[in-house]
């Protein structure tokens, strides 16, 4: 399916935005000369062809982690049953991307609260898997890791930005703010794996105390 960027690109629409930033990118030898075989049939410059290409991109991408979002209900979740004792419950570990690319006041908001939050569905439902007692890893795009702390009683719903309920979350005990930011790098360092850090709710499935180890260090 022909997108409307290609399209309003093949026949002479307005495509720049006038908020762009200078970039670097590097090509190959064979994708210049497309671009500029592309330029040369149609009349555009590299940088209209370059920005058509990166906006595509960005939405194919968002589509992908929005249909990941959906799945991540599918996510193991522990539950008490009747009789069972919350301590034979194992703990488990979450990295909350805080979403400051979509919305910078969402950082904000989570820090001056003390809570793990998601807004809109279908992102705001992975915060319903987080239980009493979990802990949850506030990671902030282009920083890391700014703050944690162990979840505590129940979700809940707010409104935001004057729409009714589109925010779940859940208060943080024990809420501990980075004074310096564990960075995606020393995060996959001290896992030793990778995190899709993009991802609204990532678990964290293995060396959950390396990372503990190293974000109490970071703190003395």
């Amino acid at each position: 399916m022909i997108s409307e960027n290609v399209k309003n690109l093949v026949t002479n629409q307005t495509i720049l935005d006038s908020s762009l930033i200078p970039l670097t990118v590097r090509v190959t030898p064979s994708q210049r000369d497309f671009i500029d075989q592309v330029g040369e049939d149609y009349g555009r410059s590299r940088q209209e062809i370059l920005s058509v290409f990166v906006q595509d991109g960005i939405h194919a991408l968002e589509q992908i982690e929005a249909e990941k979002a959906k799945d991540e209900s599918n996510f193991p979740v522990q539950y008490i049953t009747p009789g069972e004792s919350k301590n034979t419950v194992t703990t488990s570990y979450y990295l909350l991307n805080t979403n400051k690319r979509n919305d910078p006041r969402s950082t904000s908001l989570m820090i001056s609260k003390g809570i793990a939050a998601a807004f809109y569905s279908p992102w705001k439902e992975g915060i319903e898997k987080i239980r009493d007692g979990d802990y949850v890893f506030l990671f902030e795009n282009k920083k890391g890791i700014i703050a944690y702390g162990i979840a505590t009683g129940k979700y809940k719903s707010m409104d935001y930005d004057g729409n009714k309920d589109v925010c779940n979350y859940i208060q943080l005990n024990c809420f501990k703010v980075l004074k310096k930011p564990l960075t995606a790098e020393k995060i996959r360092k001290t896992l030793g794996y990778n995190m899709v850090f993009s991802r609204t709710l990532f678990p964290i499935t293995s060396n959950q105390e390396n990372l503990l180890k190293e974000l109490g260090e970071k703190e003395s």
